[in-house]
């Protein structure tokens, strides 16, 4: 799956190669409406996070405010919370970032 210009919302990093982003990005609606999404990006060190200028990033230097265009598998996982939530995320192979 994909996703164009999706704004990076929320950051976490466990250690130096794994860790978790949140984006919002924009799904178009009916009637020119359009609906803001979001979506949990999990990260390993077998994902591949380049610049805009092909170069490789730190993935614990995505930060909140940054505009990524993302590639994941469809696979999505399901985790339980210590507060009984349930989350959604998907598992990312490649993020390329455009940093404005």
């Amino acid at each position: 799956m994909r996703i164009e210009n999706a704004l990076v919302e929320e950051t976490f990093c466990f250690n130096d190669s794994s860790g978790y982003i949140i984006v919002s990005y924009s799904v178009p609606g009916e009637n020119n409406t359009s609906f803001i999404e979001y979506i949990r990006l999990n990260f390993s060190r077998n994902t591949v996070i380049i610049n805009s200028f092909g170069q490789n990033v730190c993935p614990c230097c995505l930060q909140k405010g940054m505009w990524v265009n993302v590639i994941f598998s469809s696979r999505m996982t399901l985790s339980r919370s210590v507060h009984g939530e349930y989350t959604r995320s998907h598992q990312t192979s490649s993020l390329r970032l455009n940093i404005s």
